[in-house]
């Protein structure tokens, strides 16, 4: 009994420094679009945020977060995802339609069809983890614009909200071993390497960025 106590006080003090580190962490990054977007900022500051892989992750997080709710109720594991869902949506309306700052290509649309077709896998299956992977697949697909962009232009997704994003993912995964659950692992899994890899990509040394601009000329 006592036990279980200390879990629940845990996870209540975890769950609630996560949501405080989501918001921190995309309030920088909102904050660093609103800057690039005035004139008078340094021309070095060029964040541009994908704005339709924002939007797509928070609708596919919040389809996750409804499906888990509706089969297992209320947990303070889902906290970070509810959190981030809602922020995410906020960057990206921000970004396209009041700061008017962010990175487009037709393409983008390949993906964002890639990500509502494992969407309808939502809508045909009651199953919690069926639509918890779809969601995470068409999450990764919605994602190949901000990993490419951090690859050839990672001063466009530069943000020290990357790093903060990690260490919440990491805190959440914590908690979720605590009080050990599968389908609670999936998203803090996923959410840790893209994280993890949008953090090297963007903080690598100009060396290497330059070496892989010279290659992609090259090609």
């Amino acid at each position: 009994m006592i036990e279980q106590i200390f879990i629940n006080d845990l996870q209540h003090w975890i769950g609630l420094t996560t949501a405080l580190l989501v918001i921190c962490s995309q309030s920088i990054y909102l904050y660093s679009n609103y800057k690039a977007n005035k004139k008078q900022i340094q021309e070095e500051v060029k964040l541009k945020p994908a704005f339709l892989s924002w939007i797509g992750w928070s609708i596919l997080m919040g389809i996750s977060f409804i499906s888990q709710y509706i089969n297992n109720g209320w947990s303070f594991k889902l906290v970070t995802l509810s959190v981030s869902a809602f922020g995410c949506m906020v960057i990206g309306i921000c970004s396209r339609f009041i700061f008017k700052r962010y990175y487009y290509k037709p393409s983008h649309y390949y993906y964002v069809v890639g990500g509502l077709l494992c969407c309808l896998i939502y809508l045909f299956t009651n199953n919690v983890w069926i639509t918890n992977i779809a969601a995470i697949t068409a999450d990764l697909i919605l994602a190949v614009p901000v990993i490419k962009n951090a690859v050839l232009n990672p001063q466009q997704e530069k943000s020290i909200a990357w790093p903060i994003t990690l260490i919440t993912w990491l805190l959440n995964m914590m908690m979720v071993i605590v009080d050990f659950s599968w389908l609670h692992t999936l998203w803090p899994a996923y959410l840790i390497l893209l994280n993890g890899a949008l953090t090297i990509l963007i903080y690598r040394n100009k060396e290497q960025t330059d070496n892989i601009l010279s290659n992609e000329y090259n090609n």
